[in-house]
């Protein structure tokens, strides 16, 4: 155990080196109890299998929130450098694909899941990937067809380019048989291909996986790791104002509930029924949990029901987020009616509500702008080659200093006997032959 910083205590040594490492090629999911440590029992599986010369690349997908996490833990505790994949290093890339410049790899799964990264990764492979949180990679039936999302998707990707795979969750089954099926299939999609029959027995996935709960662990000694969890039902007496607010919220869920039974009739019903009727447990929750949390959720549900019943009257945009959720169509609005009118009426109708605006004129417009030609914005100037032409004033007045324009851009080339003979010195008849020769142009 001195490949490491840290003392593995032994259900840790146990999931490496008599359910990991004993398999190989490795698919395995490791969902242990929250407080396991499992990020040590990784380490622990990525500096064995270094040390054996079975681990040169290795890529950790996890949360966003967590990849510092994990990066901090592979050092202190590991000894191993690993580079967290940003947006930067996939522009900033030499070979165009920054999965080949660097071996040791954490990547945060919403950035690795969108289709330029999930080509960059089908081009690469993998010793090891370990997948963290992994019931985030989430595929579902709806009817008989399997709705199988971005994340599961790049999980179905790195399985066939890792040689070593690992999931790791305290999460693993959401409790529908199915949508657990679907996740082993990342493991293994040949045993845990197809649906389930119904009435069939769940597919045994114990060689592939190990979960341990809390109560199971101990130290070398035998001692429990975690104190025992013991439930206690503790009766008290509801003050005044808590037996109407108990009363109020019990009475407002039964009322909703009824209503929830009304919309499983209709269209789609069923479903809208269960997400009603999950929002109200919610509520009677955070009600058992204090007057502060129902009174928080109660604010909330307020403010939304609020919002919908402005937009059933027509009120979309009267506040800065209603017009943020409609901008589609606030922006299809607005281009109908400024089409109907010059960028003049626009700016004077806007200014007439004191919205400051100005409006955005071409050049030829800008030239024949009254406004600016009556702060004598522009000056005639005579040029030598193109006649009388306009050119714009600088903006700022001083009193003593003219800021007036007298004479255009000199062209290419128009000063070159000054700048030649008259202070470089060379004679005029040189400086002549020089241009006749096209030497100076």
């Amino acid at each position: 155990m001195h490949i490491s910083n840290v003392e593995p205590l032994p259900h840790q040594i146990a999931a490496v080196y008599e359910e990991m490492l004993i398999r190989q090629p490795l698919r395995f999911l490791l969902a242990d109890d929250p407080g396991a440590g499992k990020t040590i029992m990784a380490g622990l599986l990525i500096r064995e299998l270094m040390l054996r010369g079975d681990l040169e690349r290795c890529l950790i997908v996890c949360p966003a929130n967590l990849a510092e996490q994990w990066q901090d833990e592979m050092i202190e505790k590991f000894q191993t450098a690993f580079h967290i994949m940003g947006r930067s290093d996939i522009e900033a890339s030499a070979s165009g694909n920054p999965f080949n410049d660097h071996d040791l790899v954490i990547g945060r799964i919403d950035l690795l899941k969108q289709d330029d990264n999930v080509e960059r990764l089908n081009a690469v492979e993998w010793d090891l990937v370990v997948v963290d949180e992994s019931h985030k990679m989430s595929a579902h039936y709806y009817g008989n067809e399997v709705k199988r999302t971005a994340r599961y998707q790049l999980g179905e990707q790195l399985g066939t380019k890792a040689r070593h795979l690992l999931m790791m969750t305290a999460t693993p089954h959401n409790g529908k048989d199915e949508d657990f099926n679907l996740s082993m299939g990342l493991l293994d999609p040949d045993r845990f291909e197809g649906r389930l029959r119904s009435g069939a027995p769940m597919l045994d996935p114990s060689d592939i996986m190990r979960r341990m709960l809390k109560e199971e662990m101990v130290d070398f000694d035998g001692h429990p790791l975690f104190p025992e969890r013991r439930a206690y039902t503790v009766n008290y007496d509801l003050s005044e104002a808590e037996f109407d607010l108990y009363e109020a919220v019990t009475n407002y869920v039964t009322e909703e509930m009824n209503r929830a039974d009304q919309l499983g009739k209709g269209k789609n019903g069923e479903r809208r029924r269960t997400v009603v009727g999950f929002a109200l447990t919610i509520l009677q929750r955070r009600l058992a949990s204090s007057p502060a949390a129902i009174h928080e959720s109660l604010k909330r549900r307020h403010r939304r029901l609020q919002l919908r019943l402005e937009e059933a009257q027509g009120d979309k945009f009267g506040d800065a987020f209603r017009r943020w959720k409609h901008h589609d169509e606030l922006d299809g609005l607005i281009s109908k009616w400024t089409a109907k009118h010059t960028p003049t009426e626009v700016t004077e109708k806007l200014q007439f509500r004191r919205v400051p605006s100005f409006p955005s004129l071409s050049p030829s417009q800008l030239r024949a702008d009254p406004h600016l030609e009556a702060r004598e914005a522009f000056s005639t100037i005579t040029h030598a080659e193109k006649g009388e032409m306009r050119a714009v004033v600088p903006p700022w007045r001083f009193s003593k200093t003219p800021s007036s324009i007298d004479t255009w851009t000199p062209d290419l080339g128009e000063h070159n006997m000054d700048v030649f003979h008259g202070i470089i010195g060379p004679p005029k008849s040189e400086v002549e032959s020089l241009q006749e020769s096209q030497v100076i142009w």
